[in-house]
């Protein structure tokens, strides 16, 4: 027994022991964020993935806005100073942008990471406050000119409603 222990020792303890480094490997989705055309006052939340696609833990801190950033715009989860992402983990960032008036709006979003070759990451995010998406009603037929009909006989005529437009169409009554 003791001699199998000495021959593990001896054969444990040569020059060819390697120790390998393992990595984070920082992706994007990306680095661009549009929120397009939103109806002033409301508010759209849009999101970017982040991947760990390396082997070893990944670390985002120092979330900030630059100082032209406009107000408009928010990190949801804003309440993480840092965040470890894990081998093969994905995190969505998600924010929000809610225009107060009509006009154009930007701003970077920055954050650190322990990644070697993306340790500061710059997001551009922008967005339009305006009229937004509205629908668009569309009636095929106007006008129902309803048949001559007898005393206790009903007639039915239909039309059809459309929305041409690219928000929901909602009907809140009739008459």
């Amino acid at each position: 027994m003791f001699i199998l222990f000495l021959g593990t020792f001896w054969s444990c303890n040569g020059d060819d022991v390697s120790v390998q480094q393992i990595y984070p490997n920082l992706v994007l989705s990306t680095t661009q964020l549009d929120f397009g055309d939103v109806l002033v006052g409301d508010t759209v939340t849009s999101q970017i993935e982040i991947i760990n696609a390396g082997e070893g833990a990944l670390y985002l801190s120092d979330f900030r806005w630059t100082a032209d950033a406009s107000d408009a715009f928010r990190l949801v989860n804003s309440d993480q100073e840092s965040q470890k992402i894990s081998q093969g983990e994905i995190v969505n960032l998600q924010f929000d942008f809610t225009p107060p008036d009509y006009g154009s709006y930007e701003g970077t979003f920055l954050f650190d990471s322990n990644d070697e070759e993306l340790q500061r990451l710059e997001i551009q995010i922008t967005g339009e406050g305006g009229d937004g998406p509205q629908p668009d009603i569309f009636v095929d037929n106007a006008l129902l000119i309803f048949p001559d009909t007898a005393a206790g006989e009903s007639a039915t005529l239909f039309f059809t409603l459309i929305n041409n437009g690219d928000r929901d169409l909602v009907i809140s009554s009739t008459s």
